[in-house]
């Protein structure tokens, strides 16, 4: 949801701990979701652009297009953020504007189960293909274009965990090779079955997994493309 990627201070403010209780005990974790599923086709595209436009722009072949849908899931985790995102081809382009215009720099770690996604920098280009991890940051302008895929992603804003950040820093942006690289897949595709109406408690287990997973598969000392 855009608005956790706008306000790092919401974002860590609102950790799992802080759940408000029931009956049962702790209530499943909240899903902050969009999709244009119920929105009519002329009004897709602009709603769409309308809940990222802090992140990026989003364009498109046909506008009018029956096939045009995006789904887009976000759960706090901890000092993280991890989504499913489902999206008919599409580009997005974050532009040196919207770096400016917005205090978003988070590391992001992505995972596709299907589909094919390019992601081009000035100075590199890269297509990612599903099971392969790949590692990038917000504050750098890009182009990501789209067939329809469907992806996981894991959010990292550089102040809740500094260490790690500075590890990802040390790596930079690029897809994850080697030992770790399979492990952080299955990570991820793990943390999606679990989360789904996971109470604050075993949030907070995942959570403190997560953090040693990703320090453990994105060593300090590793450049780009290794684990």
């Amino acid at each position: 949801m855009t608005q956790l990627y706008r306000n790092r201070t919401e974002l860590l403010a609102a950790a799992p701990g802080a759940a408000p209780k029931d009956v049962a005990g702790a209530v499943p974790a909240p899903c902050h979701a969009f999709s244009t599923e119920a929105l009519p086709q002329r009004d897709r595209l602009e709603a769409w652009n309308a809940q990222f436009r802090g992140l990026n722009t989003v364009s498109v072949a046909d506008p009018t297009a029956s096939t045009l849908a995006c789904r887009n899931e976000n759960w706090l985790l901890g000092g993280l953020m991890f989504s499913y995102n489902s999206v008919s081809p599409a580009r997005f382009q974050r532009t040196a504007q919207h770096v400016r215009a917005s205090s978003i720099d988070h590391w992001v770690i992505r995972v596709l189960r299907r589909g094919e996604n390019r992601v081009t920098h000035s100075d590199r280009s890269d297509v990612l293909t599903p099971g392969q991890p790949f590692l990038f940051s917000l504050d750098r302008d890009w182009i990501s274009d789209w067939s329809e895929a469907e992806w996981l992603s894991l959010c990292l804003p550089r102040d809740s965990h500094p260490g790690l950040a500075a590890a990802l820093a040390a790596r930079g942006p690029g897809p994850v090779l080697g030992e770790g690289a399979p492990v952080l897949a299955d990570h991820l595709a793990m943390l999606e079955r679990q989360i789904r109406g996971a109470r604050a408690a075993r949030l907070a287990v995942l959570a403190g997994g997560t953090a040693g997973m990703l320090a453990a598969c994105l060593a300090p000392d590793a450049g780009p493309g290794h684990a």
